[in-house]
């Protein structure tokens, strides 16, 4: 049964899921890089992997990060939709550090950059319906929700084996 939640998760909660259902987080690191640039207004960004993930609002100063394969490209799902999202300023400053993949340092989508944080996942083979930070609905028949920092997000199955290694247990 698809895990709901209409409130926005907190540690506690990701916690209490993850006794309830047994399981011991995994701690992973997202491995594939980004490319990122801010926002330089308001801008409503629409997450895809196949199909509608979630909706969120970049706003002045947050980053519009775009998924990157091994070689650079964006990553794009089934329909050819690009990966992107958006990641608040002060999260993305304390996460990530300008990278390179081979020679490239920059693509069209902004500069390159690489996560430095781990987060704990948790997986949910039966899907997900939660309420996310940003306050929007985050929906996946079949993922993760991953804890980092303080905040608890729903990350897509094919997405989260896509970008993420899982390190060992958490």
């Amino acid at each position: 049964m698809t895990f709901v939640s209409d409130e926005i998760l907190d540690a506690d909660a990701f916690w209490a899921l993850a006794k309830r259902r047994g399981e011991t987080p995994k701690r992973a690191r997202k491995a594939a890089k980004i490319a990122a640039r801010r926002a330089a207004k308001t801008e409503p960004v629409v997450s895809h992997w196949n199909g509608e993930e979630t909706r969120n609002v970049a706003r002045p100063g947050d980053y519009i990060a775009t998924s990157l394969d091994a070689e650079g490209r964006p990553l794009r799902d089934d329909a050819g939709a690009l990966n992107r999202y958006v990641i608040a300023a002060e999260t993305f400053e304390r996460s990530y550090t300008s990278a390179a993949i081979g020679a490239l340092s920059e693509t069209q989508d902004g500069a390159i950059y690489a996560k430095t944080e781990t987060v704990l996942a948790l997986p949910l083979p039966e899907g997900f319906d939660i309420q996310a930070p940003w306050g929007e609905r985050q929906r996946a028949e079949k993922g993760y929700l991953l804890l980092s920092g303080a905040e608890v997000y729903g990350n897509q199955a094919d997405t989260f084996e896509a970008t993420y290694e899982v390190l060992e247990p958490g």
